[in-house]
């Protein structure tokens, strides 16, 4: 389009401009001079013969200002024919003025009056003949003005929307740019037109060949084009543009072309990708979200029904996610997930789906199975990778991970199907406490329904006050007496009696165990208190506490608070930690609360001593009051010299830091002797007692009282 602009202006350039109409004018008058002026608003000279150069503006002002002649006062003029007297040099010294007008201009011709004056009759030709050529040539003018402001404006257009203009000559294969076209390949305008296949080859492949085929049957069929690719520029820079072509049937010229536009449109198509991954990635992890990964899902089992290949899902979650972000801070969440999505996409191939489906749940999508190997050499893979280690304020908490897996055909067609499988092998999997992945068994699904059918039992028999505080007596060795007790959660149901082992999953439960542990604590310090009551010693009272309860606000407070409701019949409160429980907080907030309730009169004790590697560390920065001894530490320890060992050396720490140290696990006669010779002096295991009801430790104590100290095994 811009060529033919340019065309047209080249032949309205060849147009008569005022200079030839002016000379024309001389010729035809026979004159001396002549200048064509347009006297608004001021007189300028737009023409003048060639002789008439040298005119000045001062000559062309007093011109001017002699009065016009119109034609018809021209009739009774004799020859010669003289203008106004003016002040010129000679020969001439007088001009005579015939207005015009042209394209709405207000013109006119000053010719200059030769001694031998000027024949009427050729001045009235003239000004006829003159008016009509004045008003064509001002028209030719106007148009030529307008064209260049149309130029003008389509090069801003094509600049400001990126687009460019081209056509191809059907017969010769010539190719037009505009100035824009180039711009766009990073060319420069001016530069030789491109050939048709040197505009093809910007195309990256293998676009370039799909839009020549599409270019030619455009061609053929006169059918609009429109489509969008991807070029790589002169430059080598990558850019997307949109093609939009047409044919154009033979004009004057009669010449077929295919001619069209082409838009950059990379910034519009960028900011749509920037979108669409908005919309189906998770910002975090920048991993595929639930969307996008139920799409792929839905694809490759499509895809699966035509190939026959096996696709496996494998439902990752991250153990114990909240009680990171409760003591580490939300920010080591955010980094731990990014580590899981980093060791998770690593573990896969790049052809299979990592995608982060819930809070701290993860998805992967394994595609084209060709066999059980091929299966199980990437689940091993991904078992031997879920072990996170997060380092953050220079400590390394080891987190683990859950996975179940579940395969298309074999466990279902369906996502719903498949998705129900993983899950119930996620969950089985989630009861280890340790990473571990299994893949779907069809006994899953009766042990989950067991597991949904016993939480549901627990919160009946938590309302029901059905779970009660059993007691395992504390013994002191060298006077065979009971100074305390471990209060310990035990289901009572119908006869039988379940031990914490028997309902873990409910006490697993962040929401359910807190509620089961706060229930048991409370009844246990009201019915310590009830013994302690009638008792000259008070007897000490030990409960559990999981990092579930601790990082409760209400928990310590809540403990501290039925305390001293209970008044001076409280026993001495002992709350079990484990180093578990406060490894995992460099920030110290829950080693803050603990230090409050030791001001408030509740003691502590670390619970498993000698399982870890921070024990002395706990010791040293925590109110500890006491150590439990694991009792891995006691089982064969009368055959084992290392533990024995072991435990001389815990039962010296736990003597020199003024500890009261409660040897736990002791079963025969044979350990309690052995332990007595090591120097301990406080037992709490089944050689004694096992953990009894209320009323029976009621009557134990009552023995007791009457003189008949502990010795053997009771309950």
């Amino acid at each position: 389009m811009l060529k033919y602009f340019n065309a047209a202006l080249t032949k309205l350039g060849r147009a008569q401009p005022f200079d030839h109409l002016a000379g024309m004018a001389q010729l035809a008058l026979d004159s001396g001079p002549v200048a064509l002026v347009d006297l608004a608003p001021a007189p300028t000279v737009i023409g003048c013969s060639d002789d008439a150069v040298s005119i000045c503006e001062q000559v062309v002002r007093m011109a001017c200002d002699v009065d016009t002649v119109e034609v018809g006062d021209l009739d009774g003029v004799g020859l010669p024919l003289t203008g106004a007297a003016l002040p010129f040099e000679p020969p001439w010294n007088a001009v005579l003025v015939l207005p015009m007008v042209g394209g709405g201009r207000r013109l006119a011709f000053l010719v200059f009056v030769p001694p031998s004056g000027l024949e009427a009759r050729r001045v009235a030709h003239f000004v006829t003949a003159a008016r009509r050529q004045v008003a064509e040539n001002a028209l030719t003018q106007r148009y030529r003005s307008d064209l260049k402001r149309y130029i003008m404006m389509f090069d801003h257009l094509e600049r400001t929307a990126n687009i460019g203009v081209w056509e191809c000559d059907l017969v010769s294969g010539a190719m037009f740019w505009s100035d824009e076209m180039f711009r766009i390949h990073d060319r420069s305008p001016g530069e030789p037109m491109p050939s048709v296949s040197d505009a093809l080859n910007y195309f990256i492949a293998p676009y370039n060949k799909q839009l020549e085929k599409l270019l030619l049957s455009a061609a053929v069929t006169s059918d609009p084009l429109d489509v969008t690719m991807p070029i790589r520029t002169a430059s080598g820079r990558k850019r997307t543009v949109r093609v939009i072509a047409q044919r154009q049937h033979a004009d004057d010229d009669g010449t077929d072309r295919l001619a069209g536009v082409l838009q950059d449109v990379t910034a519009a198509h960028e900011a749509n990708e920037r979108l669409w991954w908005t919309a189906n990635h998770d910002a975090l992890t920048r991993l595929p979200n639930r969307a996008l990964f139920a799409d792929r899902f839905r694809t490759a089992l499509d895809r699966r029904r035509r190939t026959k290949h096996d696709v496996c899902l494998v439902l990752v979650d991250v153990d114990d996610f909240k009680q990171v972000n409760d003591t580490l801070g939300h920010a080591a969440g955010d980094r731990l997930l990014c580590l899981v999505a980093e060791r998770l996409r690593k573990t896969v191939r790049t052809n299979n789906t990592v995608a982060r489906t819930g809070g701290d749940e993860f998805s992967i999508l394994l595609e084209d199975l060709e066999s059980p190997g091929a299966l199980d050499a990437v689940l091993e893979r991904i078992r031997s990778n879920l072990d996170i280690h997060l380092g953050w304020d220079e400590q390394t908490v080891l987190v683990n991970l859950s996975a179940g897996a579940a395969v298309a055909p074999e466990h279902g067609d369906n996502e719903h199907d498949l998705t129900c499988a993983a899950d119930l092998a996620l969950y089985r999997m989630k009861e280890q406490r340790r990473s571990a992945l299994a893949l779907y068994d069809p006994s899953f699904g009766q042990a989950q329904q067991e597991r949904a059918q016993l939480m549901v039992a627990a919160r009946k028999a938590l309302r029901d006050g059905a779970i009660v505080p059993h007691y395992q007596p504390q013994v002191d060795i060298a006077s065979g007496r009971i100074v305390g007790v471990e209060a310990l959660a035990r289901w009572i149901d119908g006869d039988e009696v379940r031990t914490a082992t028997e309902f873990s999953c409910a006490l697993d439960d962040h929401e359910l165990g807190a509620q089961i542990g706060l229930a048991v604590v409370d009844r246990a310090i009201v019915e310590i208190a009830q013994i302690n009551r009638c008792r000259e010693r008070k007897l000490a009272l030990a409960v559990n506490a999981s990092a579930g309860e601790l990082l409760r606000d209400s928990f310590l407070k809540r403990i501290g608070s039925r305390v001293e409701a209970v008044g001076r019949d409280a026993a001495p409160i002992t709350i079990e930690i484990t180093e578990g429980v406060v490894f995992d907080d460099p920030h110290g907030r829950l080693a803050q609360e603990i230090h409050e309730a030791n001001r408030k009169g509740i003691n502590f004790s670390l619970d498993d001593f000698g399982s870890g590697v921070a024990s002395l560390l706990h010791i040293s920065t925590l109110p500890i009051s006491e150590l439990k001894v694991d009792r891995r530490f006691v089982i064969n320890v009368e055959h084992d010299l290392a533990k024995q060992k072991v435990l001389r050396g815990i039962i010296e720490v736990a003597r020199t830091l003024g500890l009261r140290l409660i040897v736990e696990g002791a079963e025969t006669a044979e350990q309690v002797r052995l332990i007595t010779e090591l120097g301990g002096r406080y037992i709490q295991g089944h050689y004694y007692s096992r953990a009894i009801p209320f009323e029976a430790l009621q009557r134990l104590l009552a023995e007791e009282d009457a003189g008949m100290p502990l010795s053997v095994a009771a309950g």
